[in-house]
């Protein structure tokens, strides 16, 4: 799986597939991003008419939580 992070929000791909991860930094800090999965329902162009199954996006939140991990953040999700 890659993604990466950007000022859209976090960008996962799974095979040739791609979400955006739609994510808000909190200005407390406490945790650092909050990302809603209810936003997260279909891929990107060219696949934009295919929903994101739930087991794919189990996949991407765990990806989203050793990502935040790794690089320090705390994530919350709603």
């Amino acid at each position: 799986m890659i993604a990466s992070f950007d000022a859209a929000g976090i960008i996962v791909a799974i095979g040739k597939r791609r979400a955006l991860v739609p994510c808000r930094a909190q200005p407390d800090g406490d945790p650092d991003l909050v990302v809603n999965l209810d936003d997260v329902t279909h891929w990107q162009a060219p696949d934009e008419a295919d929903e994101i199954s739930l087991g794919d996006l189990r996949k991407i939140a765990a990806w989203i939580e050793r990502a935040c991990d790794e690089r320090g953040l705390d994530v919350e999700f709603e």
